[in-house]
């Protein structure tokens, strides 16, 4: 049946999910192969990372940074905070190696709409960056509570953007024809949960992505997006950078295998 052609313009929400959101960068290079144009991102926690990298041009220079870190590198990132200020990890090393491959920028200046979403702990609302500094707003989308120290702004304590919207569908900047795309980084596998019994360490992790995943199932039936893709979490763990190719990968196969439902 003709019909009016669909728009190829996207914009792009990229969920929380630590390492596993490295796959954002698979799921994007799809994206671009089969001739979809990124109009606008929206990003928390590490989807604020990957989306910074894609908006200043520097996507490719990340993944060269990331797909080499091994498990060495990566406890040398760790500067541990003698500080009683809500975090064990200072982040200046891992936002010194950011700025190295990231420029400096205000984020109204970049060549597409970007935003990214915080959580302001101190009034217990949603803290959006969609102008002002951008390694500011980074810094404050990865702060993990408990792990990275916050970033204290005017009256404001910033935390990790995935508390309050993991997925934020609703904030990105779409176009009157734009499609509207959401990627899930380690969502739900039901396939591979066959453990009958659990660990302290592997409860918690369960019961924080059961959280996560309750609040992007509201996002998602909210804003009804064009297309979900979910890559999934069952195979690597929220701290594994040290496997970024495979998880870089892993986006790609799924974004290709969700595509077709287009």
């Amino acid at each position: 049946m003709e019909g009016k052609k669909k728009s190829k313009k996207v914009a792009l929400a990229l969920s929380t999910g630590g390492a596993r959101g490295l796959s954002f960068i698979g799921v994007i290079e799809e994206l671009e192969t089969q001739g979809f144009e990124i109009s606008s991102i929206a990003g928390c926690s590490i989807g604020a990372l990957i989306g910074a990298a894609y908006a200043t041009g520097r996507l490719a220079i990340c993944k060269q940074v990331l797909c080499g870190l091994t498990r060495g590198k990566l406890l040398s990132l760790v500067d541990l905070s003698l500080r009683r200020n809500g975090g064990l990890i200072k982040g200046v090393r891992i936002m010194d190696l950011l700025e190295r491959h990231i420029p400096p920028a205000q984020i109204e200046d970049l060549p597409i709409p970007f935003t990214v979403v915080a959580t302001d702990i101190t009034h217990g609302q949603e803290y959006l960056f969609d102008k002002g500094d951008l390694h500011e707003a980074i810094r404050a989308s990865i702060a993990m509570p408990g792990v990275f120290e916050p970033v204290h702004r005017e009256n404001r304590v910033l935390i990790d953007g995935g508390l309050i919207n993991p997925l934020p569908l609703d904030r990105v900047k779409r176009g009157e024809n734009d499609l509207l795309f959401g990627v899930i980084a380690g969502a739900s596998d039901t396939k591979n949960n066959r453990s009958a019994t659990e660990s302290i360490r592997s409860i918690l992790t369960k019961s924080s992505t059961l959280m996560v995943q309750r609040l992007i199932s509201y996002s998602v039936e909210k804003q009804q997006p064009d297309l979900v893709i979910p890559v999934p979490g069952s195979r690597y763990g929220v701290m594994q950078f040290d496997k970024a190719a495979q998880i870089i990968e892993l986006g790609r196969e799924t974004a290709r295998e969700y595509l077709r439902q287009l």
